[in-house]
């Protein structure tokens, strides 16, 4: 499957990215905007050439790379473009970058990428303080991982790896060089029951409205 062709497919359901939005926890998209998408009422935004998702996009074969290195435990498989989903519900679907398997356990899981800029104090409570205080990530990269949760039962862990570029000023606010911080999440899916129980509820009625194409409720981010 090419990248157009997936592209397509992405219409057919619920994606990894578009789970967020579902539940009205995405920044850049209402879950009345995702289902004007997915009925077909409006164009999904090309994003590809904006620089942090040609930058994320370049970056994420050399980090899987790295991070089988920094990892040997793991066995690491990444297929272009490979779409899998739900075994009863076919509109719960998604693609990863990468699957993994504990060679000694025989677990398996997958392994998130993800690339970002901090550029203020605050930018750092979304990924658990500057000094790595908390296993925490921003709230829509956890539903994502849930919704890859929900598409694979059989995965019993996730492990998200966060390349983060701190932009360092002078005390005159002239900025002066980027400073690399590369973190690792680890996700249990035994502690996300409830989270998922509920997801998988509102996946199921987002998708109902997609289908009676009957535009749903405003959910309102932070209400």
């Amino acid at each position: 499957m090419g990248r157009v062709e997936w592209l397509n497919e992405r219409l057919k359901g619920i994606g990894g990215s578009d789970a967020a939005a579902v539940i009205g926890q995405n920044p850049y998209m209402t879950n009345v905007q995702l289902w004007e998408i997915k009925t077909g009422r409006k164009q999904q935004e090309d994003v590809s050439e904006k620089e942090a998702v040609k930058f994320g996009t370049l970056a994420e074969d050399p980090i899987r790379v790295l991070f089988s290195l920094d990892f040997p435990e793991y066995e690491v498989t990444h297929e272009n473009f490979k779409t899998y989903q739900n075994k009863e519900h076919y509109f719960i679907r998604g693609s990863f970058d990468g699957e993994l398997l504990h060679k000694q356990t025989k677990e398996t899981g997958l392994v998130e990428f993800k690339t970002g800029t901090i550029r203020r104090l605050q930018d750092w409570e979304k990924w658990g303080g500057k000094d790595f205080q908390e296993n925490k990530i921003p709230q829509n990269y956890y539903i994502q991982i849930l919704h890859y949760f929900l598409v694979r039962e059989d995965f019993k862990y996730a492990i998200l790896k966060a390349r983060l570029k701190e932009l360092i000023y002078n005390d005159n606010e002239e900025f002066i060089s980027p400073k690399i911080h590369i973190r690792h999440y680890k996700i249990n899916r035994q502690d996300c029951i409830d989270d998922l129980a509920f997801l998988y509820e509102k996946e199921e009625e987002f998708w109902r409205y997609v289908e009676r194409d009957e535009r749903p409720p405003l959910i309102i981010q932070g209400v």
